[in-house]
């Protein structure tokens, strides 16, 4: 079974642990604020003293936090997700990023020869603690292959969207067309 690591303890991706540690997986963890990982510590997860040290020691490694300043602030540096990291591991982001450090960071992982896939959620929360999530993946398909039966454990669908960066811009269209529909709603109750 693969080792897995995950940067951050919000809600998609607390729920994202808690159904690899029901499921089995050894689960390592790092949060910028520690406080937040006390129950999935105690639910079995390990934690870790920076995100080299989640990569380092995981075979998939995921990233959700909260935008692109975070992101870059774990994956890059002495400290950050590519420095622990190597050719036999999975690198996912699977924040809501921007299009352009999304395709930044596919860069530094293809020029490393890294496997990177961009996973962008759905699903909310309730997805997210019952394994129910929607994945919008890009990136390698072969590598996607290597880990699907892994991300099943947390999702209900997951979709391939082509090429590194194909799954952000998916995610971006759908939050615009939410947006719409929010604000059509809202004009129409006036």
């Amino acid at each position: 079974m693969k080792r897995i690591g995950i940067i951050g303890a919000g809600i998609m991706a607390t729920g994202m642990a808690q159904n690899f540690l029901k499921h089995g997986y050894e689960v390592t963890m790092w949060n910028r604020s520690p406080g937040k990982l006390k129950v999935l510590i105690s639910a079995g997860a390990k934690q870790a003293d920076s995100p080299k040290s989640v990569s380092s020691v995981s075979d998939i490694i995921i990233e959700c936090v909260s935008d692109d300043e975070a992101s870059r602030g774990v994956w890059l540096g002495e400290q950050g997700i590519l420095a622990g990291a190597d050719k036999n591991k999975v690198l996912i982001a699977s924040s809501s990023l921007s299009l352009n450090w999304t395709d930044e960071l596919a860069k530094m992982c293809s020029d490393k020869a890294y496997k990177f896939l961009d996973m962008p959620l759905t699903g909310s929360r309730a997805g997210a603690e019952n394994g129910t999530l929607r994945l919008l993946i890009g990136g390698d398909k072969t590598t996607l292959e290597s880990v699907r039966s892994d991300l099943e454990t947390i999702s209900e669908k997951i979709y391939y969207f082509g090429p590194a960066g194909a799954g952000m811009r998916f995610k971006l269209v759908l939050n615009a067309l939410i947006g719409i529909h929010m604000n059509a709603i809202s004009q129409a109750r006036r």
